[in-house]
C-alpha cells in the first residue's frame, strides 16, 4: 500500500512538472518576441544609414539584382525602375512565378518576421487601411495584443478610405463565411472597416464603440486613397499630440512606418508593428514594397537635409 501511495505521488509530481513546462513554454511564446524586438535597430537602418549609405544586406541584394550605382540617388532611380510595379496597377494585379530566392535578404531587412510593441501605453492605436483579408489580419493582431494585456491606449483610429472593393483582393481568402457574405455586399473599404471593427472589437467587448474613430479618406491623387491621404484626413480633426502604435503587417511595416514619420507632426511619436508576412508573398511583391520603402526613406532624409 505504501509503495502504491509513493508511486501515485511520484506520478503526480511528474504531471505537475510536465504542466509547468507546458505553461512556461506557452508564456515564453507570447513574451519572448516582445522582449526580443525591443533590441531591434531602427527599421530604416536595415536599409540605409542616416547618411543614406546602403546597409550591407541591401548591398548584397543590389548585387544579386545586378544593380550598379554610385550613390543613393542611383539606387533610388534603378530600384524604382526595376522593382516598382507598373503605374495604375495594384499588388493583386502582379503576376509572379511564386519565386522565393531572396527570402534571407528580406528577413534581414526586417520585412518578414512579426514586430511587436516596445512599450505598453499609447495615446492612439492606428490600424492602417487595407484589403478586407489584410484588415482582418491587422485587427486580429491588435485584439491579441489587447487580450494578452501587452498594451493599453486611449483611442483606436482606423485609417481607411473610399477605395472601391476589388472582387479578387477583397472577397477571397476570407475563411469566415459570415464575414465573406457581409463583405460581398459592401462597396468601399470604409464599409468593411466599420463592419469588421464591430465584429472583432465591439461585439467581443474588447474595445468600446465610443473609443473607435474611423477615418474615411477620399483620394487626392492616384486611383484610390493611400496611407498619406488617410493620415491627412485624420490630422484635419486636430487630434491631441501623443504616442501612436500603428498596426500594419509584413512586408509593409517599414515603408508605412517611414510614411507616418514623414507625415506626422513632431508632436506625435509613432511606432509601427504587425503580423508576419503571408507565405504567398513572392519576390516581386517584396521588391515592390522595398522600392517604395527606399523612396520614402530618401524623401524623408532629403527633407531633413
Amino acid at each position: 500500500m505504501k509503495f502504491l501511495l509513493n508511486l501515485f505521488r511520484s506520478r503526480r509530481n511528474l504531471l505537475v512538472i510536465f504542466l509547468t513546462i507546458v505553461v512556461s513554454a506557452a508564456i515564453v511564446n507570447y513574451i519572448t518576441p516582445i522582449q526580443d524586438i525591443t533590441t531591434r535597430v531602427n527599421l530604416g537602418e536595415t536599409v540605409f544609414s542616416k547618411t543614406l549609405t546602403p546597409s550591407p544586406i541591401l548591398l548584397s541584394l543590389l548585387k544579386q539584382e545586378n544593380i550598379q550605382f554610385n550613390d543613393y540617388t542611383d539606387i533610388l532611380k534603378q530600384t524604382q525602375s526595376k522593382w516598382l510595379r507598373q503605374a495604375n496597377t495594384e499588388r493583386w494585379d502582379i503576376k509572379d512565378s511564386k519565386t522565393h530566392k531572396y527570402d534571407k535578404y528580406f528577413k534581414e531587412l526586417g520585412m518578414v518576421n512579426p514586430l511587436y510593441p516596445t512599450t505598453k501605453k499609447y495615446t492612439y492605436v492606428a490600424i492602417l487601411g487595407a484589403t478586407a483579408p489584410t484588415m482582418i489580419t491587422r485587427m486580429d493582431f491588435l485584439k491579441f495584443l489587447i487580450e494578452k494585456k501587452f498594451i493599453s491606449f486611449e483611442q483606436l483610429v482606423i485609417l481607411t478610405g473610399t477605395r472601391k472593393l476589388n472582387p479578387l483582393a477583397d472577397k477571397k481568402k476570407i475563411n469566415n463565411a459570415f464575414y465573406l457574405k457581409k463583405i460581398s455586399s459592401f462597396k468601399t473599404e470604409t464599409e468593411v472597416a466599420i463592419f469588421l471593427s464591430e465584429q472583432i472589437f465591439v461585439k467581443t467587448n474588447v474595445i468600446n464603440q465610443a473609443n473607435i474613430n474611423i477615418i474615411s479618406a477620399i483620394k487626392y491623387t492616384g486611383s484610390r486613397p493611400n496611407t498619406g491621404d488617410t493620415v491627412k484626413a485624420w490630422l484635419k480633426q486636430n487630434p491631441k499630440s501623443g504616442t501612436i502604435l500603428a498596426i500594419s503587417n509584413q512586408p509593409y511595416i517599414g515603408r508605412q512606418h517611414a510614411v507616418l514619420q514623414y507625415l506626422l507632426p513632431k508632436e506625435f511619436e509613432v511606432e509601427t508593428v504587425g503580423a508576419t508576412s503571408s507565405k504567398d508573398i513572392t519576390d516581386k511583391l517584396y521588391l515592390d514594397s522595398l522600392a517604395r520603402w527606399i523612396y520614402q526613406l530618401v524623401r524623408s532624409q532629403q527633407t531633413l537635409s
